[in-house]
């Protein structure tokens, strides 16, 4: 049988693309350029919501409906991030991009020929994923005030800059490895299910390459915006240690012992391990990445960063995120990932103390 539910819903998505784009463009006041830009959204929606208009009621096959509608949603998540990038109102641009992000995976959902028990199966699995990373996020907050309530009791005085970001990077670990060891707990894995194995040499290969990858993927990234003009947000951290560069020297131990084996453990091996039980392991990846990203939100969010900037430094850390879990899903050793996360951050915590304690210095 011929199941069209990721068709309809993929007209659905396409609908809501179309009406956010058709807002922009007729009651956002968009400058000329922009307002060009959200026509352009207006007709990419149009043409995902033909696709799967078609497909739905069988007037074209299977694959070209969800092409047709997954190209369509593609450009719309395009004219989105474009908007965004430029200044757009971010709730407009925003609408935009997530609706033909969603269309996009409705084309490839039913692209793949998903019925709708293997759609539910899938989105259940996409929501566990995205409630773990959640959970990470919030039991690290739980965990700071928790350490932040001992310090009020035990040193009423305060602690200086360095002790509290130690102290904090510390309950970032705590965090992440409860919401790793409920994971275990209520799943009733053991320790095994985690990967934690020495490396081999070939593992040792990995980390190296991967790590280049991910210097190499974030220079150019970096250049290539700066190029066009696009903002990025500077972590929470680096906006502390302006002021007291000493911190980045003491979260360079931190990054290997605490920062990324906390973090590749919840994301790589908890959240990209349980989805590749349902999905491939590109789209594992790809899903575990996105969660990652998102859950960085709070670090680069201030009152003195853009919402476009931020979202702009999401997307650099979504990809490499991609490397991290291509590096894990290659070797299935969770180390030889956290040692390419690890020397990443103690390398960018290096540089950056290079750098502000130059300009301070001059």
């Amino acid at each position: 049988m011929d199941d069209r539910t990721a068709a309809s819903a993929g007209f659905v998505f396409a609908g809501l693309a179309l009406a956010a784009s058709l807002f922009g463009w007729l009651r956002a006041d968009l400058p000329a350029t922009l307002d060009l830009v959200a026509i352009v959204g207006v007709a990419l929606s149009v043409v995902a919501l033909a696709g799967f208009l078609l497909r739905r009621y069988g007037r074209v096959g299977r694959a070209t409906g969800a092409v047709v509608g997954a190209v369509g949603s593609i450009g719309v998540v395009v004219v989105g991030g474009y908007l965004l990038v430029r200044g757009g109102p971010w709730p407009v641009a925003t609408a935009v991009a997530l609706s033909g992000g969603a269309g996009a995976v409705a084309g490839y959902a039913d692209w793949l020929g998903l019925d709708d028990q293997a759609l539910a199966t899938r989105a259940g699995a996409t929501a566990k994923a995205v409630a773990i990373g959640i959970a990470g996020i919030a039991a690290i907050f739980a965990w700071a005030i928790f350490v932040a309530l001992l310090v009020g009791i035990f040193l009423p005085g305060g602690l200086g800059t360095t002790a509290r970001t130690v102290l904090s990077t510390l309950a970032s670990g705590a965090g992440t490895l409860s919401v790793v060891a409920l994971y275990l707990r209520y799943s009733d894995r053991d320790v095994s299910f985690l990967d934690l194995h020495v490396p081999d040499l070939r593992g040792f290969g990995y980390a190296i390459v991967g790590t280049l990858a991910i210097l190499g993927g974030n220079l150019a990234i970096g250049l290539a915006f700066q190029q066009v003009g696009i903002k990025t947000a500077q972590h929470t951290i680096v906006r502390t240690a302006e002021t007291d560069p000493i911190i980045l020297l003491a979260l360079v131990p931190l990054s290997y012992l605490v920062i990324a084996p906390g973090e590749e453990l919840l994301f790589r091996n908890v959240v990209q391990k349980s989805l590749r039980e349902t999905f491939s392991p590109v789209a594992g990846v790809v899903i575990a990445s996105a969660i990652f990203a998102a859950v960085h939100l709070p670090a680069y969010s201030s009152p003195d960063q853009t919402l476009v900037a931020t979202l702009n430094t999401l997307v650099i850390i979504f990809v490499l995120a991609l490397v991290l879990g291509a590096i894990y899903e290659r070797t299935g050793n969770v180390v030889v990932s956290a040692l390419a996360h690890g020397t990443f951050n103690a390398i960018a915590f290096a540089a950056t103390y290079a750098e502000l304690t130059r300009a301070l210095g001059g």
